[in-house]
This record gives structure tokens, sequence and C-alpha cells, in this order.
């Protein structure tokens, strides 16, 4: 789907215009080959490039070919990111999104943000804060999740570690988003790509500090997990030992009587076989045998 957007100082919110004129904005949505073909011609910039968007593994990036400005990033999505591409031309602006009602740009054309079509440079700025927020809000679900078990890893059960495994693959996917936005945004802020208005510098170094800031929570939240991981892996491993000990020593204790009983359960003569007292005599001894090895199990702490 192709929309187009323009918004000046006349309008309070962005309006849907039929055609495109200079300074307006062209977003696509699952876009067809004609609709990538009109955008490229519209705003003269490279139609392989628009499609490389449509990579749901595409990772962030910057190129500038012919004044146009590419910028692919990634913004969190359920346990996953999804790709987005802005781009910055002379004479207008142009999203690609692989997703309907992409939550990110949703804001832009509901009017939920204050912009202005014409200052392309911002509204770039913008579309990256709006992603950070959204790293932001999905990391700190993740650290909720994970300060919740760190406490306790000794009731943790498997589904607990199967939901870590998921929750790792999520920050290492946010990681490898993050990691090239933050080459993004000091490409940026250096000025040669983009011409950054005075007023706008003190924006893209909030991006840096909070993208900065962003990766080092996905670290500390990798290490925490890893270290969640390894304590209920030491646990699980003594609290299996302890149960093969006990079960070794139940199953002594177990097999001296049968051998004795055994022993007397041979149908040939044997010392005392004739006599009434001697089922009681084996019995004592089978119960001071067990006795001593109960006793020296419990000693060794096998019990």
């Amino acid at each position: 789907m192709l929309t187009i957007f323009q918004r000046s100082m006349s309008y309070r919110k962005p309006r849907e215009v039929r055609e495109f004129n200079k300074g307006a904005w062209i977003h696509l949505e699952k876009p067809s080959e004609d609709e990538l073909k009109e955008a490229a011609t519209a705003l003269d910039v490279e139609i392989d490039n628009l499609k490389d968007a449509l990579d749901p593994y595409e990772a962030p990036r910057l190129e500038v070919e012919d004044k146009n400005v590419y910028t692919f990033i990634r913004y969190a999505q359920n346990d996953s990111t999804v790709p987005l591409l802005i781009v910055v031309a002379p004479d207008g602006l142009l999203t690609v999104s692989q997703q309907e009602n992409s939550p990110v740009i949703d804001k832009f054309i509901t009017g939920s943000l204050d912009f202005y079509t014409t200052q392309k440079a911002r509204f770039l700025l913008l579309v990256l804060a709006e992603v950070n927020k959204r790293y932001t809000v999905a990391l700190a679900g993740i650290r909720k999740e994970i300060n919740r078990s760190k406490t306790r890893p000794d009731v943790m059960t498997s589904k607990d570690i199967v939901k870590f495994v998921n929750y790792e693959s999520t920050v290492n996917d946010y990681l490898d988003a993050l990691i090239p936005q933050q080459v993004v945004l000091n490409k940026i802020l250096l000025g040669k790509v983009l011409e950054i208005h005075e007023d706008d510098e003190d924006l893209v170094e909030d991006l840096i500090l909070s993208t900065n800031q962003m990766i080092e929570s996905s670290r500390a939240a990798l290490r925490t997990m890893m270290n969640i991981r390894g304590a209920y892996t030491a646990i699980s491993t003594e609290r299996l030992n302890t149960i093969i000990r006990r079960l070794t020593a139940i199953t002594v204790l177990l097999t001296v009587p049968t051998v004795i009983t055994s022993f007397y359960g041979m149908n040939v003569p044997l010392p005392g076989g004739n006599t009434a007292e001697t089922p009681f005599v084996i019995l004592g001894v089978i119960l001071l045998v067990a006795l001593l090895l109960f006793l020296t199990l419990s000693q060794k702490k096998w019990l």
C-alpha cells in the first residue's frame, strides 16, 4: 500500500494527499512492485534499496547515494525485531515497512507526534527516538522477569529455563540491531550525512546516549541470565547427585539382607539349619548389619 502525507505549519495533523508534492512523505506498507516503482520514480531513489527493506533479515545500516540518505533500522516487535527503511531525499521523505500498521509509523500518521514533513532530518531523528522507546519498554519487561527469577533459582523449573533461552535469543536480536544503529547515529552526529539543525543536536546526543545505555542493559541482562542458568545447572546437578547417593545407600541396605536370606534359602545343609532359633539369629544379624550400615551411610551424609 502506498500512502502520501504532507504536513506544514498550516496543518495541525498530517493530511493524506493524492499526488506527491515536494516536501511530502511517501509511506509504503507491504508494497507491490508497481508501488515500489512509483515511489522510486517520485523521489528519484534506487528501487533495489527499497526492496532491501522488505528483507526480514536486513541489517541496520546507513547508505548515501546521489544525495539520497538510506537509513535501515530495526525496531522491537514481540520477541524479535522488524526492519524499517527511512529515505531522506532532496524532494521529500520515504518510509518502507514490510509490516502493516507499523507501531512506529502509526504515531506519525495519527499525529501523535509533532513533526513536519519538510523537516526531513528531524523526522528521521524522531523515528529513531520512537524505535529506542520500543527497545526500552521491551528490555524493561525482560529485566523484570529476570529479576523475578534470580532471587530463587532453586525453585526454577525446566519451563523457566526454556523461557530464559527465548529471552536470550530476543536480547541477542536486540543487540544485533542496536550496535549497528549506534554506528548510524554516530555518523549522523558528525553532520556529514545530514544537515542537523542546532536545535536537533541535543536530540542526536540523547539518542546516542540512550542507545549506549540499552546496549549495556542488554549485555547486563545476558550476563544475569547466564549466571542464573549456571546456578540452576549447579543446583540441578547437586540434587541429582543427592538422589543417586540416596538410591545407592538404599540399594546397599537392601542388598545385605537379600544376600543372607538367599544364602540360607539354598536347599543344602547349613550350620544351624535344623534348630528353631536360627531364623531369629539370622534376623538379628540382618538388623545389626543394617543398623551399622545405616549409621555409616548417615555419617557420610548419604541418607
